[in-house]
């Protein structure tokens, strides 16, 4: 999958590097390799589905140019304050204490705060991306592309505060926007889902550091040296924690572009065995390669053997975005004429159904008896998308029943927006273990 985080990327940077990206697509998009381009605009857009041609990819990446996120409204905030404290430093007789420096202050930290709540949506973006990819076999792979995310929102400009006025007090916001918790859940999950993440700093090769004091940048080396590295440090770790590569503080991506390309076609497949559960296992993964000294070893530090109630909900989650083609059991879906509800939303009557001879069903006295899982969610064409749904439900019927034309029938109601919807529902025959799944696509109203 590619990831354009547009939210995130320079519109110039975005331009050089996506030029090397399609040289990349040319080159590496061979059978049976398939790609994907998912974008950030605000929510998460599929711009092409996977598919093995090129030409398909490069074109959605050649009309991804008129886009403009937040980044270039927060770098020029940001900019704006660097040359406040710089103007406000050279002033005679401004304290610690002066008004012009606790304005600055408390905007220094509102700026924090509001880069926190960004990158709180970036990381549930990435997240998402990453379900989406659970429900999927084989070899999994991310290449996110971005200007980088802050380890810590406002870091650099809490720094360079700090030392344009010798006042170290706003370090101690540090602690209270610092994000570790976040990155290592998403590289956990990452890991958990079997899906590498590489990452690439569109914003090239770092000048800013040693400037000169004009620069609107800042004239603190050191802080806007720590600015630098706090975008980058979140890509290095996450590219660490999965078993990626960090593509980062360079003009010229391609020598890293051509390393993900090795990874496509050239690794090692190791395995071990492990006992079913009935219940999700996490492995702790440690590779070694004993003599050998030297070798750059890149793995995903766990594994999580998965129970097949956790494979039917990712599969959902997948198909949600994805669509799915495994409905051995005959489930249909049928829709009802949505009923206006609260405010602009809609109720929308669904019926789920399946076959009774498609399940298994074990005498019990005089009835036959079956458990099933039942497991559903649901998406909009805006990305908002609702929680998946988990329900158990006992099958009852006599047991001189006919069972060729009767199916199992359950009525159900969702709330929904106006516009387009994607619902997926997944059943799992707790009996056979097997899985089946079933998408309706409509629009509300």
């Amino acid at each position: 999958m590619l990831y354009i985080d547009q939210e995130n990327l320079h519109p110039l940077d975005r331009t050089r590097v996506l030029r090397r990206v399609r040289e990349f697509v040319n080159e590496s998009l061979i059978p049976p390799v398939q790609m994907m381009v998912v974008a950030n605009e605000g929510s998460l857009k599929v711009k092409q589905p996977f598919t093995s041609d090129a030409r398909e990819v490069t074109s959605v990446l050649r009309g991804m140019g008129k886009f403009s996120g937040g980044w270039l409204d927060r770098e020029s905030t940001r900019a704006d304050l660097v040359d406040r404290m710089r103007d406000l430093k050279g002033e005679k007789g401004q304290g610690t204490n002066s008004k012009g420096n606790r304005q600055l202050f408390q905007e220094v930290v509102a700026y924090a705060r509001e880069e926190a709540f960004t990158l709180s949506q970036s990381l549930g973006a990435l997240h998402q991306v990453v379900d989406m990819l659970a429900g999927i076999d084989g070899r999994k792979s991310v290449i996110y592309v971005s200007n980088g995310l802050p380890m810590t929102p406002g870091l650099g400009l809490m720094h360079e505060y700090a030392t344009s006025f010798h006042d170290n007090s706003i370090l101690a916001y540090r602690a209270r926007f610092e994000k570790q918790a976040q990155y290592r859940s998403l590289a956990s999950s990452a890991a958990s889902q079997e899906v590498t993440l590489h990452t690439l700093d569109a914003g090239g090769l770092d000048v800013t550091i040693g400037g000169e004091a004009e620069s609107s940048y800042g004239s603190d080396p050191t802080a806007t040296q720590v600015g630098s590295s706090n975008f980058q440090s979140s890509l290095r770790y996450l590219a660490r924690r999965t078993g990626g590569i960090a593509i980062i503080n360079t003009n010229d991506v391609s020598g890293g572009l051509k390393q993900v390309r090795n990874d496509l076609y050239a690794y090692y497949s190791i395995g071990f065995p492990v006992k079913g559960l009935g219940r999700d296992t996490v492995h702790t993964v440690k590779v070694e390669v004993p003599g050998r000294s030297g070798l750059d070893i890149r793995h995903r530090g766990r594994f999580v053997h998965k129970s097949l109630e956790t494979t039917v909900q990712d599969q959902v989650i997948s198909a949600l975005l994805l669509g799915v083609n495994n409905n051995p059991m005959g489930i249909i879906i049928d829709q009802e004429n949505p009923i206006p509800a609260m405010g602009e939303r809609w109720t929308v009557p669904i019926t789920i159904s399946v076959p009774m001879s498609s399940l298994a069903l074990l005498p019990a006295g005089d009835e036959l008896v079956g458990h099933i899982v039942l497991v559903a969610g649901a998406r909009d064409d805006e990305g908002g998308q609702s929680d998946v749904q988990r329900e158990e439900h006992e099958i009852k019927i006599p047991a001189d029943a006919d069972l060729s034309e009767r199916r199992w029938t359950l009525d159900s109601r969702f709330l929904m927006a106006e516009g387009k919807h994607r619902i997926v529902v997944g059943i799992l025959d707790q009996i056979t273990r097997k899985a089946s799944y079933a998408v309706l696509n409509l629009r509300v109203p």
